[in-house]
This record gives structure tokens, sequence and C-alpha cells, in this order.
């Protein structure tokens, strides 16, 4: 039989792009409000620190990654257990 959508395993180029694509799309609404409220300076160093923030978090995930792992549900159960 055929696998279906939810069986289906993504690549680790896929997750990252799909991760980076959330990270970034509600992040590129709020910048221009953030540019214009706190000033070019302010806004650069914030943007610095949340861009390695997101590099750093995806970069932990893509380590930990496993092959076994179907999506980032299933690693994030893996690494922190059930309960999260």
């Amino acid at each position: 039989m055929g696998e279906t959508n939810s069986e289906r395993i993504n690549s680790s180029t896929t997750t990252v792009l799909a991760m980076f694509n959330s990270m970034v799309g509600g992040a590129m609404l709020t910048m221009p409000i953030l540019f214009r409220s706190a000033g070019m300076v302010t806004s650069t160093i914030i943007l610095i620190i949340s861009g390695l923030i997101s590099f750093v978090t995806c970069r932990i995930y893509v380590v930990h990654m496993s092959d076994e792992d179907k999506d980032v549900e299933w690693t994030i159960r893996r690494i922190l257990g059930g309960k999260w």
C-alpha cells in the first residue's frame, strides 16, 4: 500500500526551509513597525540578535535530527520526552 501524507518523511532541507519560512513570515510583517518605532541602530541590533537565535535554534534541531523521526514533532518528543 502507498503511504499517506501523514506518514511521509521530510528531508532535512525541507524541514529547515519550512522552519525558516515560518519564522521569517511573521517577522517580516513587524519589521517596518520595529524600524519606525525603535530607530535604525536599535532595530539593526535586534534584527541581528533575532537572526542569531533563529540560526542557533535551527542548528540545534538539525544536529539532533534522526532518520527515524518523521517530522519536527517526533524529534521534539524524542529529545524532551512525551509530556512536551
